[in-house]
């Protein structure tokens, strides 16, 4: 590693200087880094037009006619935030302790955070409330919950296990012994 004294000549180099010296070192980083991307680019964008060209040969002698240039080209997804089914188990787990109270998305996400040791400095907050809400969304499609609030408003949502919903709204009479 490089000293400010290689760079100025002197024993002790003056702050202002020394913050100016770190600010392009940090630049040219970013830059070198930047230039190191674009070599690579090229060579890897041939690659993928070759196995586009590849494919686009085999497509049309299937029994099926499909013109490839009316293929849509799709974004990579990214990994998956928790392995299959850990996020749904946890979901049901808060909904569970909550004993009929209805929860926040914001408070489920939190908890499914916490309980699977999810590093939150590598995920952001409003990521992990988003695929938490879509999870719910698809679970309460299922019929595994209900939500509680008005699907109209763009307020965060309030959710709960079909079963306690079902016992908060009928009578005490009503109520089916579990088992």
């Amino acid at each position: 590693m490089s000293k400010y004294r290689d760079y100025t000549g002197l024993l002790r180099t003056p702050p202002s200087l020394a913050w100016l010296i770190r600010e392009r070192s940090r630049l040219k980083g970013q830059i070198d880094q930047c230039e190191k991307a674009l070599d690579q680019l090229p060579r890897t964008l041939v690659e993928l037009n070759q196995q586009l060209a590849a494919l686009d040969a085999v497509i049309p002698r299937h029994e099926v006619k499909v013109d490839p240039k009316r293929i849509v080209g799709t974004r990579p997804r990214g990994p998956a935030l928790l392995p299959f089914g850990v996020m749904s188990r946890e979901i049901l787990r808060c909904l569970r302790q909550a004993e009929g109270t209805p929860r926040y998305t914001s408070e489920i996400a939190m908890h499914v955070a916490r309980a699977t040791g999810l590093d939150m400095t590598k995920v952001r907050k409003a990521d992990l409330i988003g695929r938490v809400g879509d999870r719910l969304k698809k679970m309460r499609a299922a019929g595994l919950i209900r939500s509680q609030h008005d699907q109209a408003t763009n307020s965060e949502g309030t959710w709960a296990l079909v079963q306690d919903a079902e016992e908060e709204q009928s009578p005490p009479a009503m109520k089916r012994k579990a088992g």
